[in-house]
């Protein structure tokens, strides 16, 4: 799992709340670049609602963005560095998958 620094700290060293730490752990797992809530709600056996909680809580090391996933929910990643270029990228993609026509 890559570290997630924000002004210098690391979340795994500045949280220790053990929900928000499985709660941000999804969201770092290297499977995925993006997370939706309910799936980590899924993962972990707990609430869409606390998901969110959390999610919202920490803003210094959880981006919400203002797009939404193709279902309409929405979708977080951890910040790190680099990940406004990630976001750029992603837009790009998502703007070329937004203006195909469906079947």
């Amino acid at each position: 799992m890559e570290a997630t620094y924000t002004n210098g700290r690391d979340y795994r060293t500045a949280i220790t709340d053990p929900a928000v730490r499985k709660v941000l752990d999804a969201l770092a797992d290297p499977k995925w670049d993006f997370r939706i809530p309910g799936r980590i709600a899924d993962e972990l056996g707990i609430t869409e609602e606390e998901v969110r909680a959390i999610l919202e809580q920490y803003p210094e090391y959880v981006q919400a963005f203002d797009f939404p996933n193709r279902t309409g929910e929405p979708v977080y990643t951890l910040r790190h560095p680099g990940w406004r270029r990630r976001l750029r990228q992603y837009w790009g993609i998502f703007c070329v998958y937004a203006s195909m026509e469906v079947p």
